[in-house]
């Protein structure tokens, strides 16, 4: 997989986006000193300990103890044995999602394991029957004994009445799940799906963004599904175009062009900084336009995508 990396987005001289509130989760970083509302599914664990999962202040597992990454309590899968290699438990939460809510959310959080034992983030949104409408998940998580940031997000589907939070953490070696969870909250994506697509030879380029965008922060932007071994250009923009091109549209306003080899997936990730001394609510779009016989006019071009400083 190509892994190119680009040093600079640009200085944003935007207008604001208001975005809507979010669903909300409760207990994100344990300070109730207990579970709730979160739910605890043991059923993967053989040791039979009924209570494998807490909030706590602190867990010895090795020297210094772990502590939390905020505040004064945090959750840990490791307070009782779990059994052998293979072993799971899991915590869920199901928020309402109404019809003020954003188009997407993201879940946000620290992560901290040992061992090699290794965590998973989860969300799904659920139709008014409970029935699984998308479903984004992120994992392995595995931190090497210190917290780390991570991020997920999913758009919000019609007909979507909650989303579920899932947390898993899996034995690696010994018997306890040493993976730890601090500081969750589940937010408005900072990034939305905006303008037409062109399709080519694999059919619709997909384009997709993550991180949190906060100052400093990393963030990845990737291609998925454009003609392999071809030419892929990256387009940012401060601004949205939404002009025809190449009988598709070019959504942003092309500040910033790069161009990329797409290899012999028709596959590209690259990872960036998102900047720092940014307004709230200040946007920025990206778009990829991939060079393929199959288009129109021998382009085709994922839809574009905004990425909004919270």
């Amino acid at each position: 997989m190509q892994r190119p990396h680009v040093t600079a987005l640009a200085a944003l001289l935007l207008a604001a986006v208001v975005p809507a509130a979010p669903a909300q989760l409760l207990n994100g970083g344990a300070e109730s000193g207990s579970l709730s509302p979160w739910v605890p599914d043991l059923s993967g664990a053989s040791t039979g300990n009924p209570s494998i999962i807490k909030a706590v202040t602190a867990q010895v597992q090795t020297a210094p103890p772990v502590a939390p990454a905020t505040g004064g309590w945090f959750f840990s899968f490791a307070t009782q044995p779990a059994g052998p290699a293979g072993s799971h438990v899991r915590m869920s939460q199901a928020v309402a999602v109404t019809a003020g809510s954003p188009p997407a959310l993201a879940l946000t959080g620290r992560v901290q394991t040992e061992f090699g034992d290794p965590g998973e983030a989860r969300l799904q949104m659920l139709g008014p029957g409970g029935n699984v409408l998308a479903t984004e998940t992120l994992g392995p998580l595995v931190s090497d004994g210190a917290w780390s940031p991570f991020f997920v997000d999913i758009d919000v589907p019609a007909g979507a009445t909650q989303c579920r939070v899932t947390l898993t953490g899996s034995v690696q070696t010994g018997a306890a799940v040493n993976v730890f969870w601090d500081d969750l909250a589940l937010l408005a994506s900072p990034w939305a799906k905006v303008g037409p697509g062109l399709p080519g030879t694999a059919g619709l380029p997909l384009i997709d963004g993550a991180g949190p965008l906060t100052a400093g922060s990393s963030l990845v932007l990737s291609l998925h599904d454009a003609r392999p071994a071809s030419t892929a250009w990256l387009l940012i923009g401060l601004s949205a175009l939404n002009a025809p091109f190449k009988g598709g549209i070019m959504t942003p306003k092309p500040d910033i062009s790069v161009a990329l080899p797409t290899g012999p997936l028709g596959t590209l990730v690259v990872p960036a900084t998102w900047p720092s001394g940014l307004p709230s609510g200040f946007p920025l779009w990206f778009q990829w336009w991939v060079q393929d016989p199959a288009g129109p006019a021998g382009f085709a071009a994922s839809e574009g995508l905004r990425g909004t400083t919270p």
